[in-house]
């Protein structure tokens, strides 16, 4: 047994890690998210006018105690327009930041930015062919939804790439899964 150097702990000899099949990055610096802060601003701006519209209506029937739901109106307006503008205050932060997560594709999980997704729960994976380059993609087992969920990686594969992981895939993670089908070429975001 030897010695961690940073912790006197033991350290088997004989352990086994996983596989590491694809080792990237996702950095939070791109237009799309930009555009997605936009529409936050704008919703948020939706709701704090439809506070105010309702503030007003709330004033001029001032005479009349008995309408609490416009109140309560006024009040979810403002509750959604802060909640809104906290999210795209959050985006525009991580933009700013640059921040930026670690993407590993081993033979017992696809992790991004530490959420893991075990080979048992995907159902399908497959890659989306862009202009600027490959992402690969992946479908869950059992969602009730089976939506897209994507890998995002930063900067993008090239297809020969995608086609050198699904390879890979194939031969090592598919005989251990074999409800898992992984597509050998990337597909076009138009189809």
């Amino acid at each position: 047994m030897e010695r961690s150097p940073k912790a006197d702990l033991p350290i088997p000899l004989n352990y086994a890690t996983p596989r590491i099949f694809f080792r990237g990055r996702y950095q939070c610096r791109n237009w799309l998210q930009l555009g997605g802060c936009i529409g936050l601003f704008a919703f948020a701006a939706m709701f704090a006018f439809a506070a105010l519209q309702w503030r007003s209506v709330i004033n001029s029937l001032s005479a009349l105690d008995d309408i609490p739901i416009l109140s309560l109106l006024a009040v979810a307006c403002a509750l959604l327009s802060l909640a809104f503008l906290a999210a795209s205050a959050y985006v525009i932060w991580t933009y700013v930041e640059g921040r930026e997560w670690s993407v590993l594709i081993t033979e017992d999980v696809i992790s991004r930015a530490g959420r893991l997704r075990e080979w048992r729960e995907i159902e399908r994976v497959y890659a989306v062919h862009f202009a600027s380059g490959v992402n690969v993609e992946f479908i869950l087992r059992h969602a009730s939804i089976p939506l897209p969920r994507a890998v995002e990686l930063h900067p993008l594969l090239s297809a020969e790439q995608y086609s050198n992981l699904a390879r890979i895939l194939q031969e090592h993670v598919v005989p251990r899964h074999p409800h898992l089908k992984v597509d050998p070429q990337a597909m076009h975001s138009s189809s």
